[in-house]
């Protein structure tokens, strides 16, 4: 019996987590049919969730609050760029993206 609970106990911990991800992220369904591709969408959608919780303590270190919006917002601003100069590449660079003249 404690087995049988310990098994629900962890099956409504991973949904509670799927949902957390599903909505921070806003990730929308995806379907997979193989198992290799559901297994990778499964550690691609953790680890996402991963790395968003060292970023936000991360920033809660250096006392820089931040919001899952604004800085999602800010992190959609970022474009890679290569810059070449006398025919050698440096980079990639991250930078912001330019912003449109209001």
């Amino acid at each position: 019996m404690s087995t049988l609970l310990n098994s629900k106990v962890r099956k409504n911990r991973m949904s509670q987590i799927f949902r957390t991800i599903k909505t921070i992220l806003e990730n929308r369904p995806i379907y997979h049919k193989l198992d290799v591709t559901i297994r990778g969408h499964v550690f691609c959608s953790f680890l996402a969730l991963v790395l968003l919780k060292e970023l936000q303590a991360r920033l809660e270190q250096r006392g820089w609050g931040c919001k899952w919006d604004r800085l999602k917002m800010d992190l959609d601003t970022l474009q890679e760029v290569t810059v070449r100069a006398a025919g050698v590449a440096l980079g990639p660079v991250v930078r912001p993206v330019p912003k449109e003249p209001s």
